[in-house]
């Protein structure tokens, strides 16, 4: 008989971006802040799919519709830019936001065209070089005075295409309009969650091994997965290495073989780790190998003695609260009783383990 556990897991969406976009030939601009007094700012994005060095790029200012370059904003002192990662630009001055780059310069009002440039070339235009709208491009509940706009990078799919010439209009540039210093959303792309994963699952082989299969939807700067082992959801020892896809919006499957699982229950997670070293893991799923080793409690609902019998077997015996916040360890053999007048009310996991083989049985103590 063959079978299968699976686990579908659903990952918390806030505040925390699972994917933005990709696909862009160059970096784009995302979002424009033109807020009260001095609340000036502006987020670059980065959906190339590489890391980007910011050594030749800049921000100008081409002020009431003029078509001769002013403020120029030198963007080389910001490093690198990661996939999927932005950085933000404010005046000095400004109050609602910590900006990772600020600028003495005067900069925009509502009126006024924003250029980033690339080595001399314009990749992206907020606003249309030398044309003057007036006190703003746009009406209404979006323009782009007093207000914040921002453009969808934080879905799935191409990015945004850039605007280098032409008419703009900030209600098909923008997916939000915001009110005057809302900043809402500015520099999240940064919390970009590295893998997530949609599902993962144990099979077992029909040579009498597992294989533990698993999909990504999204990967970001993925470096590796460790595929790990435990015979009793806690401890947890490494048995194969798969290599990640790197970065990719596209769902991906992995899978690797266990040749040493125990007889009684097995458990498994992935530990998956970025390209700087960080870890961080799925679920635990388990699978039930056939066994010889028995267990038998009594009673179930534990006021003070529980009294085992584990055959002829000595073993292992591990006793963990559901939530993990008590654990103890003692060997055991053939028949006996464990006192539980210390434990603390609640659901306990009750784990007899030997070399080859586990079993687990739940108890209620009172």
């Amino acid at each position: 008989m063959r079978i299968l556990f699976t686990l579908f897991l659903t990952l918390a969406t806030t505040p925390i971006i699972l994917a933005q976009c990709s696909g862009a030939a160059d970096l784009i601009i995302s979002q424009y802040v033109e807020g009260s007094s001095n609340n000036k700012c502006i987020e670059i994005y980065n959906g190339t799919g590489a890391v980007v060095d910011m050594s030749t790029y800049e921000i100008v200012l081409y002020s009431n519709g003029s078509s001769s370059a002013g403020t120029t904003i030198d963007l080389s002192g910001l490093g690198t830019l990661g996939d999927g990662s932005v950085y933000v630009i404010c005046d000095d001055e400004t109050t609602i936001f910590t900006a990772d780059l600020v600028t003495t310069s005067s900069l925009w009002n509502g009126d006024d065209a924003i250029a980033l440039v690339n080595n001399g070339t314009t990749i992206d235009v907020f606003g249309e070089i030398g044309v003057d709208p007036g006190s703003q491009w746009g009406s209404g509940s979006c323009g782009t005075q007093n207000a914040t706009l921002v453009r969808d990078v934080t879905t799935m799919g191409t990015c945004p295409s850039p605007q280098t010439s032409g008419m703009f209009d900030p209600d098909a540039w923008a997916d939000q309009c915001l009110a005057e210093d809302d900043v809402t959303g500015l520099g999240l792309p940064q919390t970009t969650v590295p893998v997530e994963f949609s599902n993962i699952e144990a099979r077992r082989t029909d040579d009498g091994n597992v294989k533990v299969q698993w999909s990504t939807a999204t990967e970001v700067n993925n470096d590796h997965f460790v595929v790990q082992h435990s015979y009793d959801g806690r401890e947890f020892e490494d048995f194969a290495r798969v290599e990640g896809a790197g970065t990719t919006y596209e769902e991906m499957t992995y899978s690797a073989e266990h040749s040493a699982p125990i007889k009684g229950i097995n458990y498994y997670r992935i530990a998956q780790v970025d390209y700087d070293g960080t870890t961080s893991h799925s679920d635990i799923v388990s699978i039930q190998m056939s066994k010889a080793l028995t267990l038998q409690l009594r009673p179930t609902i534990v006021e003070n003695t529980l009294n085992y019998d584990v055959g002829n077997a000595t073993a292992k015996m591990i006793i963990m609260s559901i939530d993990g916040s008590m654990y103890q360890e003692q060997y055991v053999d053939n028949q006996g009783q464990v006192d539980c007048s210390h434990l603390a009310p609640g659901l306990y996991t009750i784990t007899v383990v030997t070399g080859t083989e586990a079993v687990t049985q739940r108890i209620t103590k009172i």
